[in-house]
């Protein structure tokens, strides 16, 4: 075979049509294998594969197109060059990693380790030779690959996200605050367990009136007073069933002449004053009491004269703590609480070592749901839980006035705003400094205690990332360390929960994630964040979570960057996600449909020049179709690529390489055969546009271009070697006189000669059409 360059200039611009040749345009061809249109070179012989080495695994893994293949590039830190890569999933999820620049494979460590971008990974925990389990597969190239700076995310469609709660959940809890100290008062709770049902109607003494005094009269006319006296007394009937009656006596003296003036005497007014009616007082009821702190003795007799009824589902109404009548007596808010916590505990089954006094307050737990309620609000501020949600580890309140400055570290209390959720949020309190003794500190928002707040990591794509070893190149497999919510409950996480994500994307330094109909993107420059900052307000660099609804049910698979907006991609729908504003936000996010064609998912869309390409296989054939006008707003011109070359067109590609920036496009199916487009453009001119045909020796199993170097994975089919796997590349810029004409060259340095022939390519071969020049 000649190795001679072979020039036809002719023919660079239009490249091969199936249409019959009355309709072909000057320069197409009927068939051109082998060759390489250029708009200033004209049409020449392209060159040869070079074979840059067998792809073989370090740990005995079969390298073969079953399985999912992807290839990425990261810049060296220290030489600032691009390093370049070509990755295999096996489908028992073993990960390789390999060279592009001789084809030499790289470690690559596992580990179930959770991988954070700001702490290192223990070299303990790495293992070479495993396999990763969200990476197994059973469809080949189902496997999503997205490169993010130094991590290469690997997403699993067919595995479903899954979240789990974490140890946040609080015991049964109630905190008494105190609020103010009033002399004369009974400070009063009622506790209810929630296991028992003892609901009971009572009437309660709501008026009373003192109906007599004994020994009273000549016994104490002393001009002295002697018998002045003042007091809060608790009371039963005399006969009946009440109880618990809470009164102030009061018997006031006062001199009064008598015997014209000459002598005094004195005269008392008695007084009883209500402070708490008890349970199950009668009208008519007689309660007596007896002081014996005068002498002699004096009974007074006082008569129920109302009552009320009372409704309580209160298994227990703890006995108030009274305070003096009079400022004879010191009353502290300490003592209150002291002697509260005596009361708790002696009444009810709390145990009094799980009742702390912590600041101006009573901080009470329980083996058992249980809350507290009071009939003193203007007392007391209560913190528990409600009839209601009686089984809810944490205290409520309607309003968040009544949480507490001082408070028990690590309290939690749902602040419900209104008779609608939307607008409850949790806090817990923080003490200052750490210390969880203190009483001052400060209230943070919270997630819901109990709620499933964590991604689970393995359920989540896989993050493929570069490091060292003793200076030694590494990858290492892992799962994330992904953020967990930290407010609200669970209808602030985000919608792939319980769904499978089919894809990740990288758009506005947000980590976007596909599922079902779905678009979510994580905080705005946090990665790893799908969450918001607040239950309370919307941020803008809150998570975005938006529908792409229509009326055509469709899954999104995929999506590209073009124009400033997002495209996305389902399997019969075409989408773009923008912004009217110059902030994409939660507000701002909209959704647009934008045409309705067949997608076909193995392959990725990319990049034509500015526009947007992808393929479909509808129809039983393979076609490549270019999206343009991608705006805000107005429509988008749609044109079939594939159209002049639809009867020899691949019926499959499983395979795309492009290079943007030179309008270039190839195709692969599996076989040896490639088909390559170039295109050319001057201003709204299409000067070329140009279909070829390469035929390789072995099969293409996956290809892909960087900097205008073309990479081929070669199977050589009906090898005895099961895994015959080769990694090929061609340099695109090479010109056309310079060689080598053979494929599977190989650069031999201790050779005595450059090129070593393995497999020779058929010469240039162009069929021109009858009508053609």
């Amino acid at each position: 075979m000649s190795s001679v360059s072979q020039i036809i200039p002719t023919y660079a611009t239009g490249g091969i049509s199936d249409q019959p040749d009355e309709l072909k345009k000057p320069g197409q061809l009927r068939d051109c294998v082998n060759a390489f249109p250029d708009v200033v070179r004209g049409l020449y012989k392209r060159p040869g594969l070079e074979l840059v080495d067998k792809l073989n695994s370090l740990c005995n893994v079969s390298i073969t197109r079953r399985g999912s293949w992807f290839h990425f590039s990261r810049e060296n830190v220290v030489n600032p060059q691009l390093q370049d890569y070509i990755g295999y999933v096996s489908r028992n999820g073993e990960v390789n990693v390999f060279r592009c620049s001789d084809g030499q494979p790289i470690k690559v460590y596992y580990t179930n380790e959770e991988i954070d971008p700001t702490e290192n990974v223990s070299e303990d925990s790495l293992n070479l030779c495993e396999n990763n389990e969200y990476c197994k597969h059973e469809v080949d190239s189902s496997l999503r690959f997205t490169t993010v700076n130094n991590y290469t995310f690997i997403t699993n469609p067919g595995v479903g996200v899954t979240m789990s709660s974490v140890q946040n959940t609080r015991p049964y809890e109630a905190f008494i605050e105190v609020t103010q100290l009033v002399y004369n008062r009974e400070y009063l709770v009622d506790i209810d367990l929630v296991n028992t049902d003892n609901t009971s109607l009572y009437r309660t003494a709501s008026e009373i009136s003192l109906v007599g005094t004994a020994n009273f009269g000549g016994d104490h006319k002393d001009p002295a007073c002697t018998a002045n006296f003042r007091q809060v007394v608790t009371l039963d009937a005399e006969e009946g069933p009440g109880t618990g009656l809470i009164v102030e006596i009061e018997s006031v003296g006062v001199q009064t002449p008598y015997d014209n003036g000459q002598k005094y005497e004195c005269r008392y007014r008695h007084n009883v004053s209500l402070i708490n009616g008890g349970r199950d007082f009668r009208e008519g009821d007689i309660c007596k009491y007896n002081n014996d702190a005068i002498d002699p003795k004096t009974n007074y007799y006082i008569e129920i004269t109302n009552t009320d009824p009372i409704f309580s589902s209160a298994d227990y109404q703890v006995t108030g703590v009274l305070t003096p009548s009079n400022g004879d007596e010191v009353a502290t808010i300490k003592g209150v609480l002291s002697d509260l916590r005596s009361k708790i505990s002696e009444q009810t089954p709390i145990d009094a070592n799980n009742i702390e006094v912590v600041g101006n307050g009573l901080y009470i737990t329980h083996n058992e749901p249980f809350t507290v309620t009071t009939s003193e609000k203007d007392l007391m501020n209560v913190l528990a839980n409600t009839d209601s949600r009686l089984e809810n580890p944490y205290c409520i309140v309607n309003n968040v006035s009544r949480l507490p400055i001082e408070c028990k570290d690590g309290l939690a209390v749902l602040v419900a705003n209104s008779f609608s959720n939307e607008d409850d949020y949790w806090v817990q309190f923080v003490a200052n400094y750490g210390n969880a003794s203190s009483a001052t500190g400060y209230w943070k928002e919270i997630a819901e205690p109990g709620g499933q707040v964590k991604l689970n990591s393995g359920t989540m794509p896989q993050a493929l990332v570069y490091s060292t070893i003793n200076a030694e190149p590494i990858f290492v497999i892992a799962p994330v360390k992904w953020k967990e919510r930290t407010c609200g409950d669970e209808s602030f996480n985000p919608s792939f929960d319980n769904f499978n994500i089919t894809n990740l994307l990288f758009y506005r330094n947000r980590l976007t994630a596909l599922s079902q109909e779905n678009v979510i993107m994580s905080r705005a420059g946090e990665l790893f964040n799908f969450f918001p900052s607040s239950a309370l307000a919307v941020s803008p660099s809150d998570p975005i979570d938006i529908s792409a609804a229509t009326d055509y049910s469709g899954i999104l698979q995929d999506g590209l960057v073009g124009n400033n907006t997002l495209v996305l991609f389902s399997q019969q729908q075409q989408f773009q996600l923008t912004t009217d504003s110059d902030v994409l936000s939660p507000s701002t996010a909209k959704i647009l449909e934008i045409s309705r064609y067949n997608y076909n998912a193995t392959n990725k869309p990319f990049n034509i020049g500015t526009e947007v390409g992808f393929v479909s296989d509808r129809g039983g054939r393979a076609k490549v179709y270019e999206l343009s006008n991608i705006f805000r707003e107005g429509s988008v011109t749609l044109q079939e690529r594939t159209k002049i070359i639809s009867k020899t067109f691949h019926t499959n590609v499983i395979s795309v390489a492009t290079s943007p920036e030179d309008n270039l496009m190839m195709f692969a199916d599996g076989s040896p055969t490639v088909w390559l487009h170039k295109a050319f453009k001057e201003g709204d001119k299409m000067i070329q546009d140009a279909w070829v045909r390469w035929e390789f020796p072995y099969n293409v199993i996956k290809h892909f271009i960087i900097d205008n170097i073309y990479y081929a994975v070669l199977e050589k089919p009906n090898s005895s070697v099961p895994d015959d796997i080769w990694l090929t590349r061609l340099n695109l810029e090479r010109p056309p006189i310079s060689g080598p004409f053979r494929d599977m060259w190989e650069n031999v340095p201790d050779s005595g000669t450059t090129f070593e022939m393995r497999v020779e390519f058929p010469t240039i071969n162009v069929v021109k059409s009858e009508m053609g020049e």
